[in-house]
């Protein structure tokens, strides 16, 4: 069998491991997550009845297709900010741009004193640059 072919098997979702009952790839994954390459690489070569160098080229294109290295700290934390940021970024409720001005007082008192009680930012307080609404 190939190095191509045993991949093709470990990615079949139905190729489980006869004792443990366990999908084939998520076996694999946790010992890659674990840091346990070689471990990876002669399980491969024991369930596929294969040899080592072509288990470890099995193990090359499952870490290059599939397996992404578990995120930093400094990743997690640039993430979190991001949420963050995007959580506490006011938008617009019409379609949805942050691309916003917040009306000042200013703004509203000389719309009051141009329109009377006609004008309408005096209730509002932000203006969308994308869709010209005031909310």
């Amino acid at each position: 069998m190939t190095a191509e072919e045993i991949y093709n098997k470990i990615n079949n979702i139905k190729t489980k491991d006869p004792e443990t009952g366990e999908g084939v790839y998520i076996i694999l994954r946790d010992l890659y997550y674990e840091h346990k390459e070689n471990e990876a690489v002669l399980y491969i070569q024991t369930y596929f009845k294969c040899d080592e160098d072509t288990a470890k080229e099995v193990f090359l294109i499952l870490k290059k297709r599939l397996f992404r290295p578990p995120p930093s700290p400094e990743q997690i934390a640039l993430c979190n900010a991001a949420a963050l940021a995007m959580k506490y970024t006011p938008h617009c409720p019409y379609c949805n741009s942050t691309n916003l001005h917040r009306i000042t007082t200013l703004e509203k008192a000389a719309d009051t004193v141009l329109f009377g009680v006609y004008g309408n930012t005096r209730k509002c307080q932000w203006h969308c640059y994308n869709c010209n609404s005031d909310f």
